[in-house]
């Protein structure tokens, strides 16, 4: 049985099993080793990859580094997309290669398991994890980051789709497992979620891509040797066995919110997403952020009773009473607090000795209420998936109001659950600030593959 408590605690930062480490190399997703599809796609396999490449591809490549069009904890990039569509009347599962931009073929589908889920004109998109990619440097911590890392790639596809007036359809937990059981993935992959995108009809706009291939900077490196971490692999894989098993079968994710609704801008709102790497303290225009609890009061309102019952908000200011007040004019449904009286070197211990979070004037905080403990692993996986759609469209609008920001998932629980001022289990957090031009994130080993 899991016990959500012990999983927390083993999931802080001062814990054995979270400390954060190097990185050794770069790992191959199984589903990434089949043959390039030579088969002919058509439109849809088209569609597909435009629509994947817009919301997750490389934007540009300098020297080593490769730039993508979504942040991923550690620059470690743990997810992977694969597309089950029909091609010349046979359901077949096609991982995306981002680094050849070719669909790579992984296995054909039993039709019983397509049945009903997708018609000739749709294909099924899936997002997985590869947990050691992440794992490997924060341990046991990392299951939180995949999934949030999910929910964000997910939530961006999503905004490509209805930027283009294409349907998507988020698949409820009984018909994800049941895809899952089609793929027959290694128990190291894992299946976060999925969505039903609609392919028919004219393409869309035509994103430019590099031409030369992009190739991994790193070798493979197989997670067996590495057998200190190997434990916390697998009680990552047995949590979440443990909360897909526990998670109600008719329960799907909502996609909410909107960046914009002109897909050129879209287009440019992703391709400059970026974390901040500096910030200067006390520049934020109050005016400039008026959005940010207005469309957190939106997004909310969507999201079915379940979600909001079992996830809490806050927004927290730090000494800028301007920026307090235009936080709390616009609040809505979302909790707005002041954090006037904690220091720097407090806040820079609270997120694990990250001097950056010192210089944010403001904070977004995502917890699970405490009054959903009963019912936490039920909730647990899916709220982290659902948190990182969210943050999937405040980057985006973020980027449109010229804000810097930047996700944070490793903090001190407790600490930061005293700040929301409510009883809840924080899951992320998000620092909003002005950009500077200096560097003050602290990276253990900067990764851009």
């Amino acid at each position: 049985m899991i016990h959500l408590g012990r999983v927390l605690e083993r999931q802080q930062l001062h814990s054995a099993a979270s400390k954060v480490r190097p990185v050794f190399g770069r790992v191959r997703s199984h589903s990434l080793r089949g043959p390039a599809l030579n088969r002919p796609g058509g439109d849809r396999l088209r569609t597909l990859q435009r629509i994947i490449e817009s919301a997750f591809g490389y934007t540009r490549v300098e020297g080593t580094k490769l730039y993508r069009r979504a942040p991923s904890a550690g620059g470690l990039y743990p997810t992977e997309v694969v597309c089950v569509v029909q091609i010349a009347e046979r359901w077949t599962a096609l991982t995306y290669d981002f680094h050849r931009r070719v669909f790579r073929e992984l296995t054909d589908i039993d039709p019983d398991a397509a049945a009903g889920t997708a018609t000739a004109d749709q294909a099924v998109v899936v997002v997985t994890s590869t947990l050691w990619r992440t794992l490997q440097r924060y341990g046991f911590r990392g299951y939180r980051y995949c999934l949030i890392d999910a929910g964000i790639v997910m939530g961006t596809i999503a905004q490509v789709c209805r930027a283009e007036h294409r349907e998507l359809t988020h698949l409820d937990n009984r018909t994800l497992t049941r895809i899952d059981d089609a793929l027959a993935l290694p128990s190291s992959e894992i299946t976060a979620c999925a969505a039903i995108i609609d392919c028919a009809g004219a393409s869309g706009a035509e994103v430019t891509h590099q031409d030369q291939l992009l190739v991994p900077r790193a070798v493979d490196t197989a997670w067996q040797q590495s057998p200190m971490l190997a434990a916390e692999l697998e009680r990552t894989i047995r949590l979440d066995r443990a909360m897909r098993v526990a998670e109600a079968p008719n329960r799907a994710l909502v996609s909410t919110g909107v960046a914009t609704g002109d897909r050129a801008e879209l287009q440019h709102l992703i391709d400059t997403r970026r974390s901040a790497r500096g910030l200067r303290r006390g520049e934020l225009d109050a005016q400039a952020c008026a959005w940010l609890p207005q469309a957190l009061h939106a997004m909310v309102s969507q999201w079915p009773a379940r979600h909001r019952d079992s996830i809490a908000l806050t927004l927290a200011v730090r000494g800028d009473q301007a920026l307090l007040h235009a936080m709390r004019s616009h609040a809505g449904r979302i909790d707005v607090t002041a954090i006037d009286d904690l220091p720097d070197h407090a806040l820079t211990a609270l997120f694990g000795g990250q001097a950056l979070m010192a210089e944010a004037d403001l904070f977004l905080i995502a917890g699970l209420r405490g009054d959903v403990a009963e019912d936490a692993i039920a909730v647990f996986r899916n709220s982290l998936l659902q948190i990182g759609m969210l943050t999937s469209t405040v980057q985006l609008l973020a980027v449109k109001s010229g804000i810097a920001h930047t996700i944070v998932g490793g903090f001190d629980d407790a600490a930061l659950a005293a700040i929301s001022g409510h009883t809840i289990t924080p899951l992320v957090a998000i620092a909003f600030g002005t950009a500077a031009t200096h560097s003050t994130k602290n990276d253990t080993q900067r990764r851009q593959s």
